[in-house]
């Protein structure tokens, strides 16, 4: 998972989305000094920025039990229970559930700065898409755990893009963050590649959860 928002922030490299310092990491080196005491002398910013990534994957493992308390039920429980809509049906409406239980925090302004129903619109949007990526592992292996520790990892890198801004450099959250526009086109781009796989066809998303269940549509006819 932390090669999405790596491969987001090419996407807004490219762009011209955001403008980033891979060599003197001024944008992070500015803000570390705004936070701590002024005076204090800090390691090379190659060092931190090192240590940063470094430190992704324990993050990803100290994250697991907060994602698990959000996983038990998003893929755990309802994604299963959605399985008679179709997989695909199944995947989009527990995503956009997810989006929208996300509502509270966007409505005071987190991830995008929109405390509005455009915010909320993009929560949902993002999580569908991310919601397909991570959903098809528990569909896959039949465990919630691949789930979990994917959604651990997300949270882990979503802040990468503040080690590698320019100085002065503030993208539009829309665009640049974590679940902005940027990350939308890793994940279709992502997902198209899984679909041109055969990742969703029944015998890839049956793990230990037997066969998909013929849409309610199918039985009732």
């Amino acid at each position: 998972m932390p090669l999405l928002p790596a491969a987001a922030l090419v996407v807004c490299a490219v762009t011209g989305i955001a403008r980033f310092d891979l060599l003197g990491f001024s944008g992070f080196m500015d803000m570390l000094r705004t936070t701590l005491p002024a005076g204090t002398e800090l390691p090379p910013a190659a060092l931190i920025v090192t240590l940063q990534l470094v430190a992704i994957p324990i993050g990803a493992l100290l994250n697991i039990p907060f994602a698990f308390g959000e996983e038990v039920g998003w893929r755990g429980w309802l994604l299963p229970a959605l399985r008679p809509l179709g997989v695909w049906p199944a995947l989009l409406v527990s995503g956009a559930l997810w989006g929208f239980w996300h509502a509270p925090l966007i409505l005071l302004g987190y991830n995008f700065g929109e405390p509005n129903p455009l915010g909320l619109a993009m929560m949902v949007v993002g999580s569908m898409l991310i919601g397909v990526i991570i959903g098809w592992t528990r569909l896959h292996t039949g465990s919630v755990w691949p789930a979990v520790l994917a959604h651990g990892a997300f949270n882990a890198s979503a802040g990468m893009g503040a080690l590698f801004l320019a100085a002065a450099e503030a993208p539009r959250p829309t665009l640049a963050g974590p679940i902005g526009v940027a990350m939308w086109l890793v994940c279709a781009v992502v997902i198209a590649v899984m679909v041109a796989c055969g990742a969703f066809r029944p015998a890839a998303v049956s793990g230990e959860l037997g066969p998909d269940p013929a849409p309610r549509a199918a039985l009732s006819a």
